[in-house]
């Protein structure tokens, strides 16, 4: 559920992983890693256990 913040004026969502960071300036959580490319076959997923991005084949 989200929260609101009264120093941002704003609601704030549930922080999905316990590893992401808020970005005050951007409004969204953000991964301590960047997301690779996603291609039409494959996609990314966060593992939160090895804080990184798995690849997933969807071809």
């Amino acid at each position: 559920r989200d929260r609101y913040d009264k120093d941002q004026d704003a609601f704030i969502p549930p922080q999905p992983f316990p590893s992401w960071i808020w970005n005050v300036e951007q409004g969204y959580w953000e991964a301590p890693v960047e997301c690779p490319e996603i291609t039409k076959t494959t996609f990314q997923r966060w593992n939160e256990e090895t804080t990184s991005w798995e690849e997933v084949d969807i071809g």
